[in-house]
């Protein structure tokens, strides 16, 4: 005899009631309509144990299932008038078990050989189709024993009558999914691409499974990618839910077999932290997951469902056919995504779906369409960056070395002609100019002397030392008639080298001002130096200037500059064009585009012409 693993995961526990030895009609018809009954697998089997905990007064009862992989199981819920003992012998249950279901005959044996007080009794449940099980009975310790078999007969009769009603309705379900099966891996399989396949496979599992989402996302390299989703509502691939959607693939690739949200009793919550957050996230009250594998055991990816009712969620049946369609829907996928067309590939097919008879001359007409078009001409037109700068300009120097005591405009002032823009310091004048005439005088008395004393010699010096202090003289008082320093024309300042600086020395003929008139304005024209063969002298140009709400100005162009020059790290050619600006609301620095019309050329030419020239320099020399 073969030793399996017995766990628990069925037994309930009731109110002790006396036992319902004589058969009565209400009984029975209990247990038939319960037979009969359309309602959940679990809430059925808790009935059961119910009515024969009621009906025979026994300790308790549970079921005892075989799974699929040998080992049997006590349900997690059980009935009886007193609770399991917690010391309860699971392997050997596990051997009763198997040997009772072997035999197929019901069997009563001392409850010490499984840890129970009393007797105990195994009843034996083999249905086609139906997996293997026994109900466990804790009998009392007075328990008459033709009353209890009999009792124990209707009770496994009805009980028996349901698992044949639920097998014929798994085996019809299994022959349902089987087709719907076999339809849907045909759809996948006819796709042209992978994530088409993807979102055709999660469209037509969560209408049949009923789910409120299905997502479907394959595992990578760089990490875990989603391919397909299908339902009720839409995924954002940027939004918090696709990211929850993305760590809860790799949940359930780590966990490598069907996850549950809410999880069962026995199952590790915090192993599915992403499941919760998800369903969350997309208001759902339960998440499913199963990893899909290929043949050879490689991971390709993961899938999810998402639904509104628990009961759904943790449904025998819904496991079973995941586990049994993941599999196969990953063959699919990946027979759809090895056989997915390159680009090229994907562009030779949409050129074969045009090669009918119709869609070629349609094609035809429209490239004689395309390339007549080509040759319509239309104006050229160059567009560049241009900055304003002032047509005119004057500067304000220093009349002579010394000190400025004053200045009254800053860069940016309107000023008029004749405006004082700076004052001179005079002191260092003043003291010259008394020196000078203090010297003078001096020479005058010395040639008085020399006169009267008849030294001609010493008179002509001294003469001549007059004449020299005469002219110094007259220089300082023409310095100190010429102290202001004033505007020559209306402008703006465009820069004052000592605008924050008074009591600053200067020397003869220093820049202390820069003035610019304000009307006319010279616009200067960026042309790039690819450009500038298109355009010549007197083409007309339409100028925009930010901050400029008038509109576009027009003009013509006036001079194009010889030399190129490097602005804003390009090199251009700078052409000017006059502008007027009575109304004074443009202003020297103020920056815009310009637009220069080159006359007529081809549409195609226009399109066309700079990736050529492009060409013809890279591979023409």
């Amino acid at each position: 005899m073969t030793t399996n693993t017995f766990h628990l995961t069925a037994p309930h526990i009731g109110a002790s009631v006396p036992p319902a030895w004589i058969e009565n009609s209400s009984s029975l018809h209990e247990l038939v309509a319960l037979a009969l009954s359309e309602q959940a697998e679990s809430i059925v089997r808790r009935e059961f144990r119910r009515i024969a905990s009621t009906q025979t007064g026994v300790k308790g009862v549970a079921h005892v299932r075989c799974d699929q992989g040998g080992g049997w199981r006590m349900e997690s819920e059980a009935t009886g008038e007193v609770e399991w003992p917690a010391g309860l012998d699971h392997t050997r249950l596990s051997k009763l078990c198997e040997t009772a279901h072997g035999r197929g005959v019901l069997q009563v044996l001392p409850g010490s050989l499984i840890g129970l007080n009393g007797r105990a009794m195994l009843t034996p449940f083999r249905v086609l189709g139906s997996s293997p099980e026994v109900m466990l009975w804790w009998l009392a310790e007075k328990s008459q024993t033709q009353s209890l078999l009999f009792a124990v007969e209707k009770i496994t009769t009805a009980f028996r009558l349901w698992l044949t009603g639920e097998a014929a309705k798994k085996s019809d379900w299994r022959m349902a999914s089987l087709a719907a099966l076999v339809e849907l891996v045909s759809k996948v399989e006819g796709e042209e691409s992978l994530d088409a396949a993807a979102t055709v496979a999660a469209a037509e599992l969560a209408k049949y499974l009923q789910a409120q989402q299905v997502i479907f996302g394959r595992s990578l390299a760089s990490g875990v990618k989603l391919i397909g989703i299908g339902g009720s509502s839409g995924l954002d691939s940027k939004s918090e839910s696709a990211k929850a959607a993305l760590e809860t693939f790799e949940e359930s690739i780590l966990r490598d077999r069907l996850a549950v949200w809410p999880p069962s009793a026995k199952d590790n919550a915090h192993q599915l932290l992403a499941h919760k957050q998800l369903a969350r996230l997309q208001q759902a009250s339960a998440v499913v997951s199963h990893p899909l594998k290929l043949a050879d055991g490689t991971i390709f990816g993961s899938w999810l469902l998402l639904g509104s009712s628990i009961e759904w969620a943790q449904s025998e049946r819904l496991s079973r056919f995941v586990a049994a369609v993941s599999p196969r829907i990953s063959s699919a996928l990946d027979v759809v995504a090895r056989t997915e067309p390159t680009t090229f590939g994907a562009a030779v097919r949409k050129l074969r779906k045009w090669s009918s008879r119709k869609r070629l001359m349609f094609l035809t007409t429209a490239l004689i369409g395309v390339t007549v078009t080509l040759y319509v001409p239309v104006t050229f037109r160059v567009r560049c960056d241009c900055e304003l700068q002032a047509a005119q300009r004057r500067f304000a120097v220093a009349p002579y070395d010394g000190l400025i005591e004053k200045t009254f405009v800053l860069p940016g002032d309107t000023v008029k002609a004749g405006e004082l823009l700076g004052l001179m310091d005079d002191r260092q004048i003043r003291w010259e100019l008394a020196g000078v005439k203090a010297e003078k005088e001096q020479s005058q008395r010395k040639r008085e002397i020399a006169l009267a004393e008849q030294q001609i010699s010493k008179a002509l010096l001294s003469e001549l030392e007059t004449k020299r202090l005469t002219t110094q003289e007259t220089l300082l008082d023409d310095r100190q008639q010429n102290l202001e320093i004033r505007s020559t024309l209306d402008g703006v300042v465009l820069s004052g080298s000592l605008e924050r600086a008074e009591a600053a020395a200067v020397r003869s003929g220093q820049v202390l001002f820069e003035i610019g008139a304000m009307s006319p304005m010279k616009i200067e024209v960026q042309i790039p130096a690819d450009e500038l063969g298109f355009v010549s002298k007197g083409q007309p140009v339409a100028v925009r200037i930010v901050g400029y709400e008038q509109g576009p100005l027009e003009g013509t162009i006036d001079r194009i500059r010889p030399r190129a020059e490097i602005r804003n790290a390009r090199n251009v050619f700078i052409a000017d064009v006059l502008v007027d600006n009575s109304s004074g609301q443009m202003r020297p620095g103020m920056t815009g585009s310009v637009r220069i019309d080159c006359g007529k050329r081809q549409l195609g030419w226009v399109l066309f012409h700079k990736p050529w020239n492009q060409i013809r320099a890279t591979f023409g020399w």
